[in-house]
């Protein structure tokens, strides 16, 4: 059935509710009209929600554009020298991302990073690279210039100040962007890193008075026309 023809079957009886003054009758329409509108589903999204999950390599490397920005050239590093720690999604060390590494999971055990480790290896703390991708991700840094000014002197922990200096920005521009903090077309350098904050306030938080608002009108104004309509019915009758 068209769900246009019954939208236009619906405000037909709402016509003939408000000319009979029945109010509950015309409120059950409104939540009837609620509720088509909340539970359809379009049929292309319904297609989409059965299309299978792609598998997904995560062990693989990023596709690099081929005109690639400095975030980009910092996801590459991060593959390279970040991910084994950091995670894919730089989600940290967890328990999930250590067991795609299978029989290399335990990064604690004999001849990997334990306290014994080889002369060529080295040794995690207890614990271990903590998440530096979400929400409360990086909270001791306030913006990229901290965050880098950090990475460079302190990573990668097994040999600090291994990479350059152009990679290291690459990579602190690669965590921005993850963070969605990262404006579009910027390259950051030593003379713009400290305006980009990690952790902006937002100027416009989220307000749904105004539709609260919209809502609680429209019902009042439906009300308002009814008892309208009662009455000047009411009126007309008692003048005959």
């Amino acid at each position: 059935m068209n769900p246009n023809s019954n939208y236009l079957c619906i405000m037909g009886e709402i016509r003939n509710i408000v000319v009979l003054k029945n109010f509950w009758q015309l409120i059950g329409l409104l939540c009837l009209c609620a509720a088509l509108t909340a539970c359809a589903v379009p049929a292309a999204g319904a297609a989409e929600l059965l299309q299978p999950t792609p598998t997904i390599d995560r062990l693989a490397a990023p596709p690099m554009p081929e005109h690639p920005t400095q975030a980009d050239l910092g996801a590459h590093v991060y593959y390279q020298v970040c991910m084994a720690c950091h995670g894919d999604r730089g989600q940290g060390l967890t328990d999930e991302w250590r067991e795609i590494w299978e029989e290399d999971a335990n990064c604690w055990q004999a001849e990997c990073h334990g306290n014994d480790h080889p002369s060529w290896g080295f040794s995690f703390p207890p614990t271990c690279c903590t998440a530096i991708i979400g929400p409360i991700s990086l909270p001791t840094f306030q913006n990229a210039q901290e965050l880098f000014t950090y990475t460079i002197t302190e990573m990668p922990w097994w040999n600090p100040g291994y990479l350059k200096t152009e990679e290291f920005w690459q990579v602190t521009a690669y965590l921005m962007r993850a963070n969605h903090v990262l404006p579009e077309g910027v390259v950051l350098d030593e003379n713009n890193a400290f305006v980009y904050n990690l952790h902006p306030v937002d100027p416009h938080p989220e307000d749904n008075r105004a539709q609260i608002l919209l809502v609680t009108g429209l019902l009042a104004a439906i009300a308002g026309l009814v008892f309208f309509q009662s009455h000047f019915s009411n009126g007309s009758s008692s003048q005959k």
